[in-house]
Order: structure tokens, then sequence, then C-alpha cells
């Protein structure tokens, strides 16, 4: 979102970008982990497009350390076979270079995730979030 709040093209709020559309992610204030919103992929029960809805955001980790942590709060009543949930670290094209996650869970309830980004010390990577 830009300082007036109109979404710029692509972009979710600062610093993440949309890559899939199908649905469009947005920005949620309900449920959200921590602060006042969340990012919200996929979409709400009984209305099921067929694609991806996705994010991510380019960051450069650190030379000396780097953990990713997230949070997810995973809604769905499929299974694996159709729809899932991802987290990817990705090159700066989008090439999958980590797959940090890919499940498919219904729990509705805040679960946590770290990942170690040693092997990307000093790089410039993507965090890409994914629904199908």
């Amino acid at each position: 979102m830009s300082a007036s709040g109109v979404s710029e093209p692509g972009c979710l709020s600062p610093g993440w970008r949309i890559l899939a559309t199908e649905p469009t992610p947005s920005v949620s204030p309900s449920p959200s982990h921590s602060g006042s919103n969340a990012a919200f992929l996929g979409s709400i029960p009984n209305q099921e497009p067929s694609g991806d809805s996705s994010i991510y955001q380019q960051v450069t980790v650190p030379a000396s350390v780097g953990t990713l942590s997230f949070w997810y709060y995973p809604y769905s009543r499929d299974n694996i076979q159709f729809d899932w949930q991802d987290a990817y670290i990705t090159d700066l094209n989008g090439s999958i270079l980590a797959t940090v996650m890919h499940v498919l869970e219904g729990t509705e309830t805040w679960t946590n995730v770290t990942y170690d980004l040693a092997a990307y010390a000093g790089q410039t990577i993507r965090v890409e979030f994914l629904v199908h």
C-alpha cells in the first residue's frame, strides 16, 4: 500500500509483491497474529477458484546469520492432492531454491515456522508464500 492507502499495481503492502492472482491476495485485519493486519491468500470456504494466490518479498540475507520465521493460519477442507499451502525460497527470477513448507492444513490456529537461511548468507533472495 502507498502512504495514501491506495494499492499500487502488483503491491500488497510495503515490501510485498503480488505474484499470482487466482484469487488476488489481500490484506485482512482478522485474524492477525500480531499487529493489525495479515496477508490473506486463497479464498473463503465454498468459493474455490482453480489457481494460485501468492506473494513474495525480496530480502538480502545477512552475511553473518539469518533465520526466516513466520506464522500462518491455515484453513482448508480439501486434501493435498488438490489444495496446498506453500512457502519457498526463490532466486530473483522466481526459480525455487528451497521448499520451506508444503502442507495442507485446516487447524485454524496460528503456527510458527522457522527456517535456517545460512545457505543464502550475503545473497538477495525472495521469500514466497502460495496457496493453491
